[in-house]
Order: C-alpha cells, then sequence, then structure tokens
C-alpha cells in the first residue's frame, strides 16, 4: 500500500506481556508507529482506512519511513 510501511497483526491473547506494554485496552487497536517504533497514533475499534492512510502519510512526512520492523523491539509468542 504505502513503500517502506509494514503492516503486522498481533494475536493479543496470545501476547498478553505485548498488549500489557502498549496499553492495549480493547480490540483491534490499530498502532502506527514512526521508523524507531514510537507510537504516533493509536485507535481503537475498527479504524477507518482513510484515517490509517492519513495516519501514516503524517508520519512519512516527519521522517522518512526505514524498511525495518520496528514492533520487532518488542518480544512476542511464535
Amino acid at each position: 500500500m504505502v513503500d517502506g510501511v509494514s503492516y503486522i497483526e498481533v494475536d493479543a491473547e496470545s501476547n498478553l506481556d505485548l498488549v500489557r506494554k502498549l496499553r492495549v485496552a480493547r480490540t483491534p487497536t490499530v498502532l502506527v508507529l514512526d521508523h524507531a517504533g514510537r507510537i504516533v497514533t493509536r485507535a481503537s475499534g475498527l479504524p477507518r482506512k482513510p484515517d490509517v492512510i492519513a495516519a501514516i502519510a503524517r508520519t512519512a512526512e516527519t521522517r522518512h519511513l526505514k524498511k525495518r520492523n520496528p514492533i520487532s523491539r518488542f518480544k512476542t509468542a511464535k
């Protein structure tokens, strides 16, 4: 969809430590992270596609996205 952007789905039930670290109160929760893994935008419940695209665009404007997986800094169950 957007060059340099990855979509990662995490099973909340299998990754409770990550859910707590990210303060996910309900699912689905969508987090938009910058290149350093900082949360730029969060939305609880089902987000609208235009809102997600706008959040990604704002993130890309502030700094070019690098091809890496910022969520990898959190340990998740396989």
